[in-house]
């Protein structure tokens, strides 16, 4: 196996997630998946080694999806996962029962919900930090920020969810 293909095999499914969760529609990200791995092999060669390979990715990643979402020029940014979660994206248990797995596809889509009113920044800092466990500065590298600004925008982004908890009465009657 080629350095590309082993690159492409490390790299694919959680660049897949990250354009999913963030244009919500399968088939947009499998084209933005695989306009950013297209970017990826033309420019590999020119990759400078200052970050991860994975960083440099999820970075030429990002600038695509941004470059989507302004060709389609939406004030609407971002519907993801509107009806569904995509099948392989989280497996249920070995031992949960199927109203177990229900109850929990339940309860993310609500959580998915919630997440989708929150504008594409704060989303991005929330997906990266929470979803994908990277520290405020693997972030802010990432999304091309401060440190700082990943705090600011994550402590927003929890505030707002915690209005939008607070609106929703449905969000409200499933807390108690």
């Amino acid at each position: 196996m080629d350095p590309f293909e082993k690159l492409f095999e490390d790299n694919f499914r959680p660049i897949y997630q990250y354009v999913y969760y963030m244009i919500g529609n399968k088939a947009d990200a499998e084209d933005i998946t695989q306009e950013v791995f297209m970017k990826v092999a033309s420019s590999y060669d020119k990759f400078r080694g200052e970050s991860s390979v994975s960083t440099w990715i999820y970075t030429i990643a990002r600038r695509t999806v941004v470059d989507f979402i302004r060709q389609k020029k939406t004030k609407k940014f971002l519907t993801f996962w509107k009806n569904h979660i995509p099948e392989d994206f989280e497996a249920a248990d070995d031992f949960d029962l199927p109203s177990e797995i229900f109850e929990k596809k339940e309860q993310k889509e609500k959580i998915y919900f919630m997440l989708s009113r929150l504008p594409e920044k704060m989303r991005s800092v929330i997906y990266l930090r929470f979803m994908k466990g990277m520290s405020v500065q693997e972030t802010a590298l990432l999304l091309d920020i401060s440190p700082n600004q990943v705090s600011v925008t994550q402590n927003r982004a929890l505030a707002k969810l915690r209005t939008i908890m607070d609106t929703d009465t449905w969000v409200k009657e499933e807390i108690r």
